[in-house]
């Protein structure tokens, strides 16, 4: 039984690789968005986390201000609403690392398309945030210490 000849397909195969890959290559105006905001939801996540109890009393401080509640409401409130909401803000952390590793996965080949993925956890571009910067890559810039109980949508 003859031994098929390996080596030489392979290399046929590979050149037929090349060549499809150099004749299908997309366009030149590229995007890193998806993959940018899936990287800094991953590295951000644990300044959320971080600043949970500022960002829980922040917006409950705004609550109390904003809704017209009865005295008895506002003055036995803001304990135990500080508890939930830190709660929350924690665990919203939590699910804005898992999207962002979950953003980075689809983002590494849309770096080399013009096509990009929404958002998958809205409440990181919606809600107020205690520090944003601006950015030439992220259309929303960088935001952290979000208060995930208050969101602008």
């Amino acid at each position: 039984m003859p031994i098929p000849n390996r080596p030489r397909r392979s290399r046929a195969c590979g050149l037929l690789a090349v060549v499809l890959a150099l004749a299908t290559a997309g366009p030149a105006a590229a995007s890193p968005q998806t993959l940018v905001r899936g990287l800094s939801n991953i590295a951000l996540a644990p300044l959320d986390a971080a600043l949970a109890p500022i960002s829980s009393f922040v917006g409950i401080r705004e609550n109390l201000q904003n809704i017209d509640d009865s005295p008895g409401v506002r003055r036995f409130y803001p304990i135990p609403a500080w508890f939930y909401a830190v709660g929350l803000q924690l665990g919203c952390s939590v699910i804005r690392a898992a999207t962002g590793a979950i953003e980075v996965i689809p983002g590494i080949p849309l770096v080399f398309v013009e096509t990009d993925m929404e958002p998958l956890f809205d409440p990181v571009t919606d809600a107020s945030a205690l520090f944003e910067f601006d950015s030439d890559i992220l259309d929303d810039g960088y935001r952290f210490g979000i208060n995930y109980t208050q969101p602008g949508f």
